[in-house]
């Protein structure tokens, strides 16, 4: 017999998941990273930009994780659960891993000037250069932003893999451990001691267990209205620990304060972010955004091909009006690509959560 798996929607998760891809998106488009003398307000609210939205990747990790959760209380097997997501995420990854080796940056120009040909030549150096860096190739794909499919792959799969064995406080202590180990292996790689393997934490699940881990747990206790605050507590004190750190990395061990995708701080801004959403709670434009909350699977995987379209007028406009306008062309792009493509009834490629 064939099981459902789907759970009943949260409109406000639905539409906080739109402010999570919004926030994607800024950081992947990165506005006013350009250089203008003598106006270092610029920097500070580059950095700023850059790093506030890091709430976004962790706030999927977490909502995926309560959702499985409930499942998993409702008596589903943990293991089945995971072996059912984890098809359409693997689907996902190596669909969307080829779409990233067409080169759609001169898909135009071969259109008008070149040859099929060519554009075949184009496809197989892509595909040369992916097979060049194997596990990395694994663990992201063709393009630096399909890691969160494996990184979440993993995640659920760990994870159910404890909660099969009954071992929750086993599962906390190794999510805890990864994270850590991330830590040092990334933005506090220069801290301490001399900690550098050839390795970016960011793939796999150093990062991306902990979070889920916490879903998981929250999904233990009934959502409540008072979420709002207890989430906009922990989310603000997470983006003051967040800065903190990013400042002292900064001044004292000298690390460029851009780029830091995870820090101590960063899980506290993921899981006020989740509360935030899980606590139902009413805002202007729900319904409209619950709508396209949906989409965010699809905006996600297809995001990238319009940062990259666009990153020429990005750089030749230098304009910090266009800054904002570039990021709302690609989140505009993405809705509008990702509505057509999740009308195709083909689960692999069906890009609605």
């Amino acid at each position: 017999m064939t099981q459902n798996y789907k759970t009943s929607r949260i409109k406000s998760v639905d539409a906080f998941r739109l402010i999570a891809i919004t926030a994607v998106i800024i950081i992947h488009t990165s506005p006013f990273a350009f250089s203008v003398p003598d106006h270092r307000i610029y920097d500070f609210i580059a950095v700023s930009i850059n790093q506030i939205p890091r709430f976004g990747v962790p706030f999927f990790f977490v909502i995926s994780g309560y959702f499985w959760g409930q499942k998993v209380r409702k008596g589903f097997p943990p293991l089945q659960t995971a072996i059912h997501t984890s098809k359409r995420l693997l689907q996902l990854f190596f669909i969307w891993s080829l779409v990233y080796l067409i080169p759609y940056n001169d898909l135009v120009l071969f259109c008008f000037n070149g040859t099929f040909n060519e554009l075949i030549e184009k496809f197989s150096k892509n595909l040369q250069q992916l097979s060049q860096s194997p596990v990395t190739s694994l663990m992201q794909g063709s393009k630096s932003h399909l890691w969160f499919f494996i990184a979440l792959l993993f995640s659920l799969n760990i994870c159910a893999y404890f909660i099969k064995q009954k071992r929750v406080k086993s599962l906390i202590f190794i999510s805890i451990l990864l994270y850590g180990i991330g830590l040092i292996g990334k933005s506090y790689s220069n801290c301490f001691f001399d900690f550098n393997i050839q390795f970016n934490t960011r793939n796999g699940t150093f990062f991306g267990l902990i979070f889920y881990v916490s879903g998981y747990l929250i999904s233990k206790f009934e959502s409540d209205k008072k979420w709002l605050i207890y989430g906009m507590f922990l989310f603000l004190f997470g983006v003051f620990l967040h800065f903190s750190e990013v400042y002292y990395l900064w001044k004292i061990e000298g690390v460029s304060p851009w780029g830091h995708d995870f820090v101590i701080g960063t899980y506290f801004m993921g899981t006020g972010s989740a509360l935030i959403a899980l606590s139902n709670f009413e805002f202007p434009y729900l319904n409209l955004m619950s709508e396209l909350g949906r989409l965010t699977l699809g905006i996600y995987a297809i995001h990238y091909i319009f940062v990259d379209l666009l990153q020429p007028y990005k750089i030749n406009l230098e304009s910090p009006s266009y800054e904002v306008i570039n990021v709302i062309l690609v989140l505009s792009f993405s809705i509008i690509s990702a509505l057509a493509i999740s009308k195709i009834s083909i689960n692999a490629v069906s890009l609605r959560s």
